[in-house]
């Protein structure tokens, strides 16, 4: 096959014919499958198996290419023609370059990228820290509609954060358009977690959010609890892996019992919660969140005296689909009375719905609990 580019012939595999053909269906800019250190020369080469209709081009895709300076500025022109970007996927396209040259991609082909209509920005994957927002401040900034933000595993701390939540809010935009946010794998701790206040206080259409393995605790929960108080229809929540513990989750429940008719999974892995957070958590939703589809409260120090709420809480919650409760207590005792292959959700719904039953589970001694856990929490639970 041959395809004529601005008055010149090009030969074009059939592989990057049948690439080109279904970008051209999809409205997508998509660089062939694969990880790769990307060269001027294969860019180029990449690029001419479109055509010249860049402005055609929706959504942007370039995770899983690294990028040097002369690969990033041999793209850039590309970029600079693609006026109708909605969504940008720029996830990991830093891989084994040197921080200098990183940081030097990302302004290159971040500063190239000029529509300010973008609803979808994923930076995933690439080592930012603090110098790298800054270098992504101009596709940041000025993002009227940006709806979905995705910064995971990015190596931000606090002075990322802040410097993040300055670009997104400002005096003349008070008010973000996000709906989903997601910052997963990152080191946020306590400030950080603080530093994102006023991201989430100025995003009250927040839908689904994850702020996991941030390594925050009590003060940090808190702040995340304060900063969502203007939150009332999450359908997704997920904090796992921060020890934020009981004393925050009085304040997350009043989240929850805001959006309760809207909730439909809620991942609390590794929290800290024991009893009372559980208590304070699940009690929120115990007259509401009949849409909840999952529910994951891995490794929270939950005894046998949590029974009780979990009994509650499983009321009416006949779309439930997924309720994780390994690495407690109340799992132990439960593979004790409940037969392999009869641990569902349902399964374990209907064994609480019976008070009797609760109270023999509540009164069972310590010494009765088995320490080992086994493999069967994610076939049955």
């Amino acid at each position: 096959y041959q395809r004529r580019v601005r008055g010149d012939i090009h030969p074009v595999s059939f592989p990057s014919f049948a690439h080109y053909l279904l970008m051209s269906v999809e409205a997508t800019f998509r660089l062939p499958s694969g990880r790769e250190l990307l060269t001027e020369g294969k860019t180029k080469e990449y690029v001419a198996s479109f055509d010249n209709s860049f402005e055609r081009f929706k959504r942007l895709e370039l995770g899983g290419k690294s990028f040097g300076r002369e690969a990033a500025a041999a793209l850039s022109t590309t970029l600079a023609e693609m006026t109708n970007l909605e969504e940008v996927d720029l996830s990991d396209i830093i891989a084994g370059r040197a921080e200098d040259e990183a940081l030097e991609v990302l302004e290159i082909l971040t500063s190239a990228i000029k529509p300010k209509n973008i609803r979808e920005i994923n930076l995933s994957d690439n080592a930012l820290g603090a110098k790298g927002i800054k270098a992504c401040r101009n596709l940041l900034q000025g993002q009227e509609r940006l709806e979905k933000l995705y910064i995971n595993n990015n190596g931000l701390a606090a002075d990322a954060i802040s410097l993040l939540v300055g670009i997104l809010v400002t005096e003349d935009k008070k008010t973000t358009s996000l709906t989903h946010l997601r910052i997963f794998n990152n080191l946020l701790v306590d400030a950080g977690a603080a530093a994102l206040v006023p991201l989430l206080e100025a995003s009250p259409n927040l839908v689904e959010l994850q702020i996991s393995a941030t390594r925050f605790g009590e003060k940090g929960g808190l702040s995340v609890a304060s900063g969502l108080r203007n939150v009332k229809s999450l359908n997704k929540l997920n904090l796992t892996d921060n020890t934020f513990g009981g004393a925050a989750a009085k304040p997350l429940s009043e989240v929850l019992a805001r959006s309760k008719d809207t909730i439909r999974s809620l991942v609390l892995r590794y929290c800290s919660l024991e009893d009372d957070g559980a208590e304070q958590l699940l009690g929120a939703l115990a007259d509401g969140g009949a849409n909840l589809e999952e529910v994951d409260l891995i490794g929270n120090d939950l005894t046998k005296a949590t029974f009780s709420v979990l009994s509650k809480f499983l009321e009416g919650k006949d779309k439930l689909k997924v309720f994780k409760i390994g690495e407690n207590d109340v799992w132990k005792i439960l593979k004790k009375v409940l037969p392999v292959g009869k641990r569902t959700p349902e399964d374990i719904r209907a064994y609480l719905s019976d008070p009797e039953k609760v109270e023999l589970l509540m009164s069972m001694d310590e010494a009765d609990i088995d320490d080992d856990d086994d493999d069967e929490e994610e076939e049955d639970n």
